[in-house]
């Protein structure tokens, strides 16, 4: 079944990316929390903001000056959705008069286009920072696997990438839920054995099936789920 299949590739992400998964967990737990909820980073905060998406070999080009305000530009609107998540957010609907889908791609654009030129892998590195139980993570491979296009911006991200990634976090746990007899909130710890968000564990997921090369294992996961149910 596909829950046991992104189970697995969270195992397997952790099992292979050691150093990253240390320097998320580590950026995450320093991360300056009242400075990002006053919608207002610093430099600095900046600086080490560009390191951890570069982290990935992302190549993110804007300096910490151009990303530090764009981020105070665009934070204090993404900070709207601080109380969203992948599985119950509603994109159709409206937050302090802003559509949701359209508050998210005008922030991803606006964050992207700071530099010299437009960061879209590294822009959904950054907004799954400013929420990682929301926002998930893409790269070109995984754009162009689950059908969004190469150079993908902001209403990709909001309108394609997004809702995808939702309903395949609702598939996995509703399945979840009927197979193993449990509630929601179980079932989204026995997806997530890492300890990391939903979100989180569906870019791993992602990145296992369609980047690192080992999307077969997962395949076969699924294949003595469906012979087994």
């Amino acid at each position: 079944m596909l829950y046991e299949a992104i189970r697995r590739g969270s195992k397997l992400y952790h099992d292979n990316s050691g150093s990253s998964n240390r320097f998320y967990a580590s950026y995450l737990r320093d991360k300056r929390a009242e400075m990002w909820e006053s919608g207002v980073i610093d430099e600095a905060e900046a600086a080490r903001l560009r390191l951890f998406v570069n982290q990935w070999s992302t190549r993110y080009q804007s300096t910490p000056g151009q990303l530090m305000v764009a981020m105070n530009s665009f934070l204090p609107r993404l900070n709207l959705l601080a109380h969203e998540d992948l599985l119950s957010v509603r994109l159709d609907s409206s937050v302090g008069g802003t559509n949701v889908a359209e508050l998210i791609q005008t922030s991803f654009d606006g964050i992207a286009r700071c530099g010299r030129q437009y960061e879209s892998t590294g822009t959904a590195k950054i907004l799954h920072i400013v929420n990682p139980v929301l926002l998930v993570m893409w790269d070109s491979a995984i754009k162009a696997a689950v059908g969004v296009p190469r150079h993908g911006d902001g209403s990709a991200y909001a309108g394609a990438f997004l809702p995808k990634m939702q309903r395949l976090a609702r598939e996995a746990v509703e399945q979840c839920m009927v197979h193993r007899g449990i509630g929601e909130l179980d079932a989204v710890r026995y997806l997530c054995p890492c300890g990391h968000s939903l979100a989180k564990v569906i870019d791993e997921y992602n990145c296992v099936k369609y980047v690192g090369g080992r999307g077969f294992e997962l395949d076969a996961v699924v294949g003595r789920s469906q012979e087994n149910h």
